[in-house]
Order: structure tokens, then sequence, then C-alpha cells
């Protein structure tokens, strides 16, 4: 699938600079009940805080760590693509974060894709420590839907320092989360390949 196809199959917002990945991304429209399994790959996701005031400050660190978790779910996508996963990309349209959670059900349900690989990011202040993390949700939806298992959940945090934010290697964060999810063996049925 070239990369224009590929940015046809996002239903929300947009994650740029992702290559071209292959026939290992899938569209909604090309999953149906007895064809490949797929995993939906949702980005963006944000606390429930209500939305800031735009144009603020808490507006535009609002948006700058909404882009960092575009940018990690992105090399997430093209990771788990490179193991042999087929995926369905989705961003979370940067919005009022009280419809955000409803939105990724709606769009999962609607894949057609059995698996959810949720990314969230989270800032905030412990004893004193800045930090920033992402959280991490591995689900399986069953019935068409109407029952939802949570199967895994990691929540790295780091230490929300100048030295971090500039040598935050992305890739590193992916890798080590997929280590635990395939040592688990979660997500083998979406694999397309034995790997």
């Amino acid at each position: 699938m070239g990369f224009a196809r590929w940015r046809s199959c996002l239903t929300g917002g947009v994650i740029g600079g992702l290559a071209a990945l292959g026939s290992a991304v899938v569209c909604a429209s090309e999953v149906d009940a007895g064809r490949a399994p797929c995993v939906f790959v949702s980005g963006g996701l944000g606390d429930d805080a209500p939305a800031p005031p735009a144009d603020s400050p808490e507006a535009l660190a609002a948006r700058v760590w909404y882009d960092l978790d575009l940018q990690l779910t992105e090399q997430l996508q093209q990771v788990m693509v490179e193991q042999g996963y087929r995926v369905q990309p989705y961003a979370v349209p940067f919005a009022d974060t009280a419809t955000q959670r409803r939105t990724i059900h709606q769009q999962w349900q609607a894949s057609g894709c059995d698996w959810l690989v949720q990314v969230a990011h989270t800032v905030g202040e412990r004893q004193g420590q800045a930090y920033f993390g992402y959280d991490f949700t591995v689900a399986l939806q069953q019935s068409r839907g109407r029952r939802v298992e949570s199967l895994f959940n990691q929540r790295p945090r780091f230490v929300r320092d100048r030295d971090n934010l500039l040598n935050f290697r992305t890739r590193e964060v992916v890798e080590s989360f997929l280590k635990d999810v395939n040592s688990r063996r979660l997500l083998e049925g979406a694999r397309t390949s034995g790997r």
C-alpha cells in the first residue's frame, strides 16, 4: 500500500512522516469477517482534563504533547508492520477530551479489527518531580464489540528534564513495549507472517 493510500485509511487526525508500509496496513473497508485479522493502533489520547482555552500556554503545551504522542504511535505502527502485524492506523483528533474515548471505541468497532493497541500520553508531577510518560493498552473486542477485554497495560514514565526530552528515543520505548506484548503472544492472530 502506498503512502497516499495509507493516509486515506486514517479516519481521524493526521500522522505525518510515515513511510509506505506495504500490504500490512489495512483500511477498515478492506476488513471483513472472514479475512485477515488486524490490530487497530490508535494514538493521540491525552488526559481527561477539560481542554484549555485556545491560544493559551496550556493549549500550546497540550498540542506539543499530542504531537509527540503521534510520533511515538507512528513509530509503533511502523515497528509492528516490520514485525509482521497487520495494522490499521488511527489518530485521535486533537479535540475536546470528553469525546476521545468514545470516538476511539466507535472507530475501533467500525474497523473490523479484533485487537486495539492504544497509546496515550500523560504529563504531571509526582513527589515534586516533573515527569512525562505513555500508557500503552492492549485490548480485544469480542461479539462485534459488545465485550471488550483489557489484555495488557504498560506505563513507562520519564523524568521531564532537558536531557530526557532532547534524547528521548521513541523506537526504544516502542520496542520495549512490543517485547513484552510478543513474549505474552497477545497479538499473534494479527501477524501476516510467522515471526
